[in-house]
């Protein structure tokens, strides 16, 4: 059942950036996942993959060993019908100059803000790590929700570095107030404050586009009961609920971009 959701969760993502798939031939991106058929960039942006995509270096053009996977960089190539025919593989970023042109900015269902607003925001490399609660059982999986994708709970994955850390690297606005917190994958178990109550969204303001580190530590889950779990919900957030924290703020800039 999971697997299904995140696979429709995906597809509304491809839907949504359809029409700025279809005006950009090239895109150069870090890869955040690639499964089920799904690439998914570091900007939170998701394409469909063609069954027949050419994997390639991407300085000599020629087939790889390298795979697609979290912390490669990549540039997407698509077809007439908006999916992804071509995989250009590298170890390093591609130069802004290189290769095909940038998108101006995210696409919808993207971490870094969605409508014709946000394209005239920068934004900068960031590396959430956080440390978990004792709490936290050894197979759960820990994520990063924010303002900028309607605090869905399991959007954005974090990596597991050892025990009690996570890691996560994504884009996030410059100059403009980025309000996230952390999950266990569902809206019970948002992180708590250290009373136990409900806490203020974390806030981060970049002044540079330099690449930054946040180091975070969670005090509670909000599905602890005494020292243990409840049991994780049977059902998940869908696309079709984009907004399942009513009582969270909506993004700041986001807001302050429509009164223009």
């Amino acid at each position: 059942m999971r697997i299904i959701e995140i696979v429709l969760c995906a597809a509304f993502l491809t839907a949504l950036v359809s029409a700025d798939v279809q005006a950009a031939s090239a895109i150069n991106g870090e890869i955040l996942d690639f499964q089920k058929g799904y690439v998914i960039l570091t900007t939170g942006e998701s394409y469909l993959v063609a069954a027949d995509v050419q994997i390639s270096d991407a300085k000599s053009g020629q087939s790889t060993k390298l795979k697609p996977a979290p912390g490669i960089f990549a540039q997407l190539t698509f077809g007439p019908g908006g999916s992804v025919t071509g995989i250009a593989l590298s170890r390093t970023p591609f130069p802004a100059e290189a290769g095909s042109p940038q998108p101006s900015s995210p696409g919808p269902g993207s971490l870094s803000g969605t409508g014709p607003q946000s394209r005239q925001l920068e934004f900068a490399t960031v590396s959430f790590t956080v440390l978990v609660p004792s709490t936290t059982l050894p197979m759960d999986q820990i994520y990063l929700t924010t303002s900028e994708i309607s605090w869905s709970p399991n959007a954005v994955h974090m990596n597991r570095v050892d025990a009690r850390h996570f890691n996560v690297i994504i884009q996030v606005p410059v100059k403009a107030t980025f309000l996230y917190l952390y999950t266990r994958g569902s809206p019970q178990s948002i992180e708590r404050g250290g009373n136990g109550l409900q806490r203020r969204a974390r806030s981060l303001m970049l002044e540079t586009n330099a690449p930054q580190r946040e180091q975070d530590v969670i005090d509670h889950w909000g599905d602890e009961t005494g020292t243990s779990l409840l049991p994780p919900p049977q059902t998940f957030p869908t696309p079709y609920n984009p907004a399942p924290f009513p009582n969270l703020p909506p993004s700041p800039h986001l807001k302050s971009s429509n009164k223009g």
